[in-house]
């Protein structure tokens, strides 16, 4: 699965941190996204990885074996994405 991190062999909630995570989505060169804002940016990623639109888009594409594992590992990153994106909405408000 192509995860939000530069990380390899995410196989666990527990192998992403949300300093890798950091690292990736907020990358300067990172193709597509050189001229977004950190907000639009976890936008981006908060649409791809949400449960709903990756449980009915993308878990039903994997083999069955891989399902429970990356359905577990997509709500943890949302949580971490929703965490990062009330921060940032914190820090525009003031």
């Amino acid at each position: 699965m192509p995860w939000p991190t530069f990380q390899q062999g995410c196989a666990s909630p527990n192998d992403i941190s949300r300093g890798n995570m950091e690292e990736f989505i907020f990358h300067l060169l990172r193709p597509g996204m050189e001229t977004k804002s950190q907000m639009d940016r976890l936008k981006a990623e908060i649409l791809r990885f949400h449960p709903n639109k990756f449980n009915s888009h993308i878990v039903r594409k994997l083999r069955e074996c891989d399902r429970e594992k990356a359905i577990e590992i997509a709500e943890a990153l949302a949580r971490v994405l929703t965490d990062m994106m009330v921060e940032e909405i914190e820090k525009e408000t003031g």
